[in-house]
């Protein structure tokens, strides 16, 4: 991804410096709502740390930045759960936002793997003062490389918001293929700041597009793209 720096050039150089200050009010905006978001429940998930900060050496992790509350809940209210039945898995799932975003709707089991093992304390911790919110009380934070993790058949929702690129990429979308095809199932996958995920997913035709979601949220494009496992052909 490009640094913070280079991001700003390419905004003023595209859009002129009153709208790239706008986008930038925007940005402190978003800031100021996910910090009182997580003052409301009582956890601490905003401020990012850099892979060297986390002790991850891979040329293909991936910062901790978290999902937005606003943009992300209202993608989720607004996919068709099965309540009960739906399982949900947050590849890179950092400090935990999502997973408690997650466990607030009636999925049947959360899942969050990191490769962190920093994170994968702090994430616990945040899981225990926002107890009181949950609907879903399976909720499970494990440590492992998402490039050699065995998804479970019982999946039916991953989530990845950039977590990591390249090889790693590569082999997640191939575990998820492997656990699909042990057990045929509607797996969907939704991705967030997808281009990364869309380059790869062209390599993958049990997967097919089904939804894309895309605002302008002040400073920056929130864009989402939901795939879903194609229907195993039956001879």
């Amino acid at each position: 991804m490009a640094s913070r720096l280079e991001q700003v050039r390419q905004m003023v150089a595209s859009e002129g410096p009153l709208r790239t200050a706008g986008h930038a009010l925007g940005y402190l905006a978003e800031l100021a709502l996910d910090g009182w978001q997580d003052l409301r429940l009582g956890i601490r998930t905003t401020r990012r740390v850099s892979t060297g900060a986390l002790g991850l050496h891979s040329p293909f992790s991936e910062k901790y930045a978290p999902s937005d509350y606003r943009s992300l809940r209202a993608v989720l209210r607004d996919l068709e759960l099965r309540p009960g039945e739906d399982v949900f898995l947050d590849y890179g799932s950092g400090k935990g936002r999502v997973l408690i975003l997650a466990a607030g709707l009636p999925f049947r089991r959360v899942l969050g793997i990191d490769l962190s093992p920093d994170l994968n304390r702090q994430a616990e911790l945040n899981l225990a003062r926002a107890r009181r919110r949950r609907v879903c009380h399976d909720v499970r934070v494990l440590e492992a490389d998402a490039g050699s993790f065995d998804v479970p058949d019982d999946v039916s929702l991953a989530y990845f918001y950039s977590p990591f690129t390249g090889d790693t990429l590569r082999a997640s979308l191939a575990r998820l293929r492997a656990s699909w095809e042990r057990n045929p199932r509607r797996l969907r996958i939704l991705f967030k700041d997808p281009d990364d995920f869309e380059r790869e997913v062209r390599a993958h035709a049990w997967l097919s597009k089904t939804r894309t979601w895309g605002e302008r949220a002040g400073h920056a494009r929130r864009r989402y793209v939901l795939y879903e496992s194609v229907p195993p052909t039956r001879s």
